[in-house]
C-alpha cells in the first residue's frame, strides 16, 4: 500500500487534503464519502468526496477562473454509478497527474477535464455504457472523439493518453494505448481542420480600438471633477440620488427628501454627459463605471500583452519608471499566474499611453476603498463595484473580502457595437488571410464581412506582439506612431536585454516575453514574404538572388509555400530584418553597420536586400545630416558615405530624387 498526496499545481498553507491509500491490487477502491478533497489555508474542511460540488478555490491563484467541479449532469440522476465513475476519474487526475512542470495540474485544466468527463457520462448514459468502457475499447474511444469539437477532441486524446500511463493496479482498469492513436482518427471526414492561434486584430480595427478606448478614458477624466463630487455624495448617503419612493423606504419624508437622480445630475452639471451615455439612475451609473474599468483593463492588455489573470492581480500602485540603456521606460509590476509554487513578482514593459487609463482605474479603486474602509494600497486595481452602496449587488456581497470585478469581454463587448468602425470589411478579411494563411476563415462566421469584430483580451496580446515587431505588416502610419514607444521598449527588454534582465521574468512560460520571441520569427517570415511578393525591384547580393531565383517561380507558387517559408524562419534556417536600406538576411548581428551604416550594405554584402524606396529615403536623410555638420573629419566621413550611396544608385539606374 502507498499513501499518495494530492498533486495540484498550487497548494498553500495547511490546505493539503487527506492522503489517499493506494491498495495496488488492481481493484477500484473509491475514497470514503467523507474523504477530504479540499481545505482552506487554515486546514478547515471545504469539500469532501461525497459532495456534488468540489470547491477548489484554495488551490487557484487566478482570481477569475472557475474553481469548482460539479457532478450534476442529467445522466447522474438516472444512473448513480456514472457519478462515482466521473468522481473517480477526476480524483485520479488530482492524485496521479504530475502535469507539465512535475507538480500537478492547474485548477483550470482540471475543471476543463471534469467538464469533458461530464459530457462523456451523458454519452455513456445514452448508450448504456460504463465510462471505463471508453478507455478500454478503441472503437468507443474514437466514436466519442468524433462527437467533440476541436479543442475538446485534443483534450480527450490527452486524457486517454494519461490514463494509459497508469497501471491497472493504480486506477482499476487498463486503458488502451492511446499514444499510438493519431488525432486524425478522432476527426470526422468532413472536419480535417484544427483552429490556429488567437486572431490578430486587423490593423485598421486595431488602430480604431486604441483610439476609441483612449477617447472613452479622456472623456471620463474630463468629467471626473463633477463625477467625483456626485459619486462621493451617493456613497455617503444611501438616499441621495434615489427616487422619492426609495427614499421613503429609508425613512425620508416630505421636507427631508434628498435630490433625486435627475436633480443631482443637474446640480453637478452632468446632464449632457449622462444623456450621451444613457445614464438615468444610480444603477446605470454603476454600470458605466464598470465599462470604464473594462476600458482601462483593455488598454492595459493592448499596451503590455498581459493575460487576463495577470491584469486581475495588479495592485493599486503598480506602475513604475525605469531607465534602460538611457531610455525612459514604463513598467507594470505584477505577478505571474503559472509558477510552480508561489506567486512571483515580475514586470511587463509598456508605454506612456497607459498612464491615463491607470489614473482612471486608480480613481475608481479609491472610490471603493473610501466606501469599504480598506486602503487602496491593499486592494487589487479592479475591485468589484458591488461594494458601492448604490450598486444593486451591494446587499449580496461578503463585506469581509474585497471582490474583484468581472470585466469579461462577453459582458462588455457591446460598447464596440455602437461604432461602425468595428465592422469587418473586405480589407480586414484580406489581412486575416495574409497573417494567418493556414486558417480556414470561411468556417468561422464570427469573422464574416459585415460582422462586428469579436474582441477577446488575448487578441490584444498577440496583435501587440505582431504589430510592434513588424514594419511591413503595418501600413498605417498612425498605428506605427501609436506603437512606437512600446515597440522600442519591447525590443530593448524582451529581445536585446542582457541575461540578468531576462532572468527577471523567471520561469513563467506564459509571460509576454515568450509571445514576443515566438512572434519574432513569424513576423520576420511574413516581412520577408512581403518583400519577395512585392513588384518593387530588389537590389543587393541577396536581393538579386531573389530576383533571379525566387520571383520567377510566380506569386502563386510563392504563396503556396508560405507555411514552409515561415517554418524555416522559426527553425532559424532563414532570417530577415528591415534596415535603413531595405532588409538584411544575416542571422548574426552585423558589426559593419556601426562604422559604415550605408556602404556596409551596398558594398557587396551577401545578405543585403536593397529597395529603391529605402535607398532614396536614406539618401535624403544623409543629405540633411551632412548639411547640419560643421566642416571637419566627421562631415567628410558622412559626405563620403553619401557619395558612395549616390554612385551605387546611379550605377543601378536609379534617378536621384530632388529634396
Amino acid at each position: 500500500m502507498i499513501a499518495r498526496q494530492m498533486l495540484l499545481e498550487y497548494i498553500p498553507g495547511n490546505s493539503l487534503p487527506d492522503a489517499y491509500i493506494e491498495a495496488q491490487d488492481g481493484e477500484i477502491h473509491y475514497p470514503d464519502q467523507n474523504f477530504v478533497i479540499s481545505r482552506d489555508e487554515h486546514g478547515n474542511t471545504v469539500s469532501t468526496f461525497g459532495e456534488l460540488e468540489w470547491k477548489l478555490s484554495t488551490y487557484s491563484r487566478n482570481l477569475k477562473e472557475t474553481t469548482s467541479i460539479f457532478f450534476h449532469t442529467l445522466g447522474f440522476y438516472r444512473n448513480k454509478s456514472l457519478q462515482i465513475q466521473v468522481k473517480w476519474l477526476v480524483f485520479i487526475l488530482m492524485f496521479f497527474h504530475h502535469g507539465r512542470r512535475g507538480n500537478g495540474l492547474a485548477i483550470s485544466t482540471l475543471v476543463n477535464y471534469s467538464l469533458l468527463l461530464n459530457r462523456l457520462s451523458a454519452y455513456a448514459d445514452e448508450n448504456s455504457l460504463s465510462l471505463y468502457d471508453f478507455f478500454t475499447n478503441q472503437e468507443l474511444l474514437i466514436n466519442f472523439g468524433k462527437t467533440l469539437g476541436t479543442s475538446e477532441r485534443r483534450r480527450w486524446l490527452s486524457l486517454a493518453r494519461f490514463y494509459y500511463t497508469l497501471p491497472s493496479s493504480a486506477c482499476g482498469f487498463r486503458c488502451i494505448n492511446a499514444r499510438r492513436l493519431p488525432s486524425a482518427r478522432l476527426s470526422n471526414a468532413s472536419d480535417k481542420w484544427w483552429p490556429d492561434q488567437t486572431e490578430v486584430i486587423p490593423q485598421r480595427i486595431y488602430l480604431a480600438t486604441l483610439d476609441y478606448l483612449n477617447e472613452r478614458i479622456v472623456e471620463f477624466i474630463d468629467n471626473l471633477e463633477n463625477l467625483r463630487d456626485l459619486l462621493i455624495a451617493l456613497s455617503e448617503d444611501i438616499t441621495y440620488g434615489r427616487s422619492k419612493t426609495q427614499q421613503r423606504l429609508y425613512g425620508n419624508k416630505a421636507g427631508t427628501y434628498q435630490p433625486t437622480f435627475p436633480e443631482a445630475t443637474k446640480n453637478f452639471g452632468l446632464n449632457d454627459f449622462f444623456d450621451k451615455h444613457g445614464i438615468n439612475d444610480v444603477t446605470q451609473l454603476s454600470h458605466y463605471l464598470s465599462t470604464i474599468q473594462f476600458t482601462c483593463k483593455s488598454m492595459i492588455h493592448a499596451y503590455s500583452g498581459m493575460r487576463d489573470g495577470e491584469v486581475y492581480l495588479l495592485q493599486f500602485d503598480y506602475l513604475e519608471t525605469k531607465k534602460l540603456k538611457g531610455k525612459k521606460t514604463l513598467r507594470l509590476i505584477g505577478y505571474t499566474t503559472k509558477l510552480s509554487d508561489t506567486k512571483k513578482e515580475t514586470y511587463w514593459v509598456t508605454s506612456p499611453e497607459i498612464e491615463l487609463p491607470v489614473r482612471a482605474a486608480q480613481y475608481i479603486c479609491q472610490l471603493v476603498s473610501i466606501h469599504t474602509g480598506v486602503p487602496a494600497e491593499n486592494t487589487y486595481l479592479f475591485p468589484s463595484l458591488s461594494h458601492l452602496n448604490f450598486s444593486n449587488a451591494n446587499t449580496r456581497i461578503d463585506r469581509n473580502e474585497i471582490l474583484v470585478a468581472n470585466l469579461k469581454n462577453a459582458v462588455f463587448n457591446y460598447i464596440f457595437k455602437k461604432d461602425e468602425r468595428f465592422r469587418i470589411t473586405a480589407q480586414d478579411r484580406a489581412q486575416l488571410h495574409k497573417i494567418d494563411f493556414t486558417r480556414r476563415w470561411e468556417r468561422d462566421h464570427s469573422f464574416d464581412e459585415g460582422q462586428f469584430w469579436p474582441f477577446a483580451s488575448h487578441q490584444f496580446r498577440r496583435s501587440l506582439a505582431v504589430y510592434a515587431l513588424s514594419s511591413k505588416l503595418v501600413s498605417l502610419t498612425s498605428l506605427k506612431r501609436q506603437l512606437q514607444h512600446i515597440s522600442l521598449a519591447m525590443t530593448l527588454y524582451y529581445l536585446k536585454g542582457n541575461l540578468a534582465e531576462q532572468n527577471l521574468f523567471g520561469d513563467a512560460p506564459d509571460h509576454f516575453i515568450n509571445e514576443v520571441k515566438h512572434s519574432y520569427a513569424i513576423v520576420a517570415g511574413l516581412d520577408y514574404l512581403e518583400v519577395v511578393l512585392s513588384d518593387e525591384k530588389l537590389y543587393g547580393v541577396r536581393g538579386q538572388q531573389i530576383e533571379k531565383q525566387i520571383k520567377p517561380l510566380g506569386k502563386k507558387k510563392i504563396l503556396d509555400s508560405r507555411k514552409e517559408t515561415v517554418r524555416r524562419f522559426q527553425n532559424g534556417e532563414l532570417s530577415y530584418r528591415p534596415t535603413h536600406a531595405g532588409g538584411c538576411s544575416n542571422p548574426e548581428p552585423c558589426a559593419k553597420v556601426l562604422h559604415q551604416p550605408l556602404t556596409s550594405c551596398i558594398n557587396k554584402c551577401h545578405h543585403a536586400i536593397l529597395l529603391e524606396g529605402s535607398l532614396q529615403a536614406a539618401r535624403k536623410h544623409q543629405i540633411k545630416l551632412v548639411s547640419n555638420l560643421e566642416p571637419g573629419h566627421e562631415r567628410n566621413t558622412e559626405l563620403l558615405e553619401l557619395e558612395h550611396l549616390e554612385n551605387y544608385m546611379k550605377k543601378n539606374g536609379m534617378a536621384l530624387e530632388n529634396d
